[in-house]
């Protein structure tokens, strides 16, 4: 059975490098994973942190959907990633997590 990420985001560029690296170190390499849904809100870091950002999720996962909404809302980032989900599972993460074990 396979699985999607969803990922809620702001533009925290280091912080979310932290969590990509952790979660597929330690937890991705052990699911089948579909894909990956993203919502980077313009939270934190300028639109350039932001590219940037997208530029990450895409180098772990190249297809990516990901949306970049003009005004940061955190339950709307939930409820978007979430409706566009498909798979039978679904891993949720946000970009502040780390993969302890």
């Amino acid at each position: 059975m396979d699985y999607e990420v969803t990922l809620i985001a702001g533009h925290r560029e280091a912080l979310l490098a932290r969590t990509l690296e952790s979660f597929t170190r330690d937890v991705f390499c052990n699911f089948p994973i579909r894909r990956l849904i993203a919502n980077l809100d313009p939270f934190m870091g300028d639109s350039a942190e932001g590219d940037r950002c997208e530029a990450l999720i895409r180098r772990y996962f190249p297809d990516a959907l990901i949306f970049r909404p003009e005004v940061p809302d955190f339950g709307s980032a939930v409820i978007r990633a979430w409706s566009k989900t498909t798979a039978p599972r679904v891993i949720h993460l946000e970009d502040d997590w780390i993969a302890l074990e």
